[in-house]
């Protein structure tokens, strides 16, 4: 389950400094980034069960370009593992968002306005898509205020050598 990435990121910038340890989004963007990127592929080659699952009729050209939304955005946090600066993990974090949270919502419309409460639209995927942006701003937030505190010396990773 793709929240539970966050977890042992929340845990160690609570209890580490930058200085000693390796940045803490690492723990999630490549996890993550490798899902999404299968989610990606799998929904580009596998379109017919995909739409089925959440509750669609099959042959939408939609389900494509969302199944190549997935793999970029999957090779943007794999990505991450070599470009470690704040403002990269900001934009990674802003567009992945506002992804997420419309998906999101449009789950929840299809449930109201057509009773569409197929596994992969009413579960935990709907969950996912509202609520892990909020974690993954939540981490940015803490990144930033201990970056600002200096306990990493206030530089990207990429200028303290840690790649």
């Amino acid at each position: 389950m793709p929240v539970s990435f966050p977890i042992p990121t929340l845990f160690h910038l609570l209890s580490t400094s930058f200085s000693t340890s390796i940045e803490p989004f690492h723990f999630h963007f490549p996890p993550e980034g490798s899902r999404v990127f299968t989610i990606g592929c799998r929904d580009t080659a596998r379109p017919v069960q995909v739409a089925e699952s959440i509750g669609w009729p099959p042959g939408s050209p939609f389900q494509r370009e969302v199944g190549m939304w997935d793999v970029a955005m999957g090779i943007v946090g794999l990505l991450c593992l070599k470009f470690r600066s704040e403002g990269y993990w900001t934009a990674t974090i802003i567009g992945t968002g506002i992804f997420l949270i419309g998906a999101g919502l449009g789950h929840v419309y299809e449930m109201v306005a057509n009773g569409t409460f197929a596994p992969n639209n009413a579960g935990a995927m709907m969950h996912i898509d509202l609520f892990y942006p909020l974690v993954l701003a939540g981490l940015l937030v803490m990144l930033h205020k201990k970056r600002k505190a200096g306990e990493d010396g206030g530089q990207p990773p990429e200028d303290r050598g840690i790649l």
